[in-house]
């Protein structure tokens, strides 16, 4: 299981750097009209680094709206709670539909990406998961269809 995940942190890592390309990125829960933020201290901020992506806001807990249109992520990972699952289509519409996003790469790329919250927090063996999205969303190229398919598309 480790040398799977080195694995597959390794050959994001080595894709990036072949494509001169590092890939900004926020990780973000929406709390109202606030956005709380996974820095470079949570798991989920240290996956972007490991695997070549720029973390955006790399020592900030918190956000919001005007400062995201200012950084203009390219990829912009939304973390869910298990009874939000269902609801996950909903919640990526309401920020690819929302006017004062539209300039953002993550919207007019379609780029925002499901992060459940079992997959970088206490994930335990389901950390393979954390690293699957997320390389997914830096790196499309790479991705591969699997049982979170729908959830880190948002389709």
């Amino acid at each position: 299981m480790v040398q799977y995940l080195e694995q597959q942190v390794n050959q994001a890592r080595e894709l990036g750097i072949e494509q001169g390309k590092k890939p900004k990125a926020l990780i973000i829960e929406l709390m109202g009209k606030d956005l709380r933020l996974y820095n470079e201290n949570t798991l989920a901020g240290n996956i972007v680094e490991q695997v070549g992506g720029e973390l955006l806001l790399p020592n900030e807990s918190s956000t919001g709206y005007e400062e995201l249109i200012t950084l203009n992520p390219d990829v912009l990972f939304i973390v869910i709670i298990e009874s939000d699952y269902k609801n996950a289509d909903k919640v990526v519409a309401r920020l690819y539909n929302n006017p004062a996003l539209q300039s953002l790469k993550s919207v007019k790329n379609r780029s925002i990406k499901i992060l459940p919250l079992y997959a970088v927090y206490s994930p335990g063996i389901r950390v393979k998961d954390g690293i699957q999205i997320i390389v997914d969303g830096l790196y499309p190229e790479l991705a591969k269809e699997g049982p979170y398919e729908k959830l880190v598309t948002g389709n």
